[in-house]
């Protein structure tokens, strides 16, 4: 039995439909790149974002504030990390996650300010597959 094969073309092909995966493919789409994601299940169901959310990345953006927290986290996970990549990470999440606030009810801080950084979970990741695939995208 010979198995189905499907012929795409796209300018990029992201494996997996985490968060990291969506917002790369939101951030190629967003620069003219046609794009195909494939995953396991669906948009929003793999990575670590599926149970968690992206406070860890949302940081204001002060250098001195940046630098710190980077630091931190580079040392408690043994120098393992890229702190240049964490650099870009921190602030593509600042400049993007307040793009999902037509498909996310963000909280408010108390302040009279949006609570961007209180999404979580499935709620967020349901969000994301809902603003990759809006017609605004």
């Amino acid at each position: 039995m010979a198995a189905d094969v499907l012929d795409a073309h796209a300018d990029v092909l992201i494996i997996g439909g985490g968060m990291a995966a969506t917002w790369s493919a939101v951030g190629a789409a967003k620069a003219g790149a046609s794009v195909i994601v494939v995953d396991k299940g669906f948009v929003g169901t793999s990575g670590v974002t599926a149970t968690g959310g992206p406070n860890h990345w949302w940081i204001a953006p002060d250098a001195a504030l940046r630098r710190k927290v980077i630091e931190d986290r580079h040392a408690a996970g043994y120098g393992l990390s890229d702190p240049e990549w964490m650099e870009r990470v921190i602030d593509t999440t600042w400049r993007t996650l307040p793009d999902l606030g037509e498909h996310y009810a963000f909280g408010t801080d108390g302040k009279g300010g949006t609570f961007h950084s209180g999404v979580r979970g499935s709620k967020y990741m349901r969000a994301l597959r809902a603003y990759v695939f809006s017609p605004s995208m």
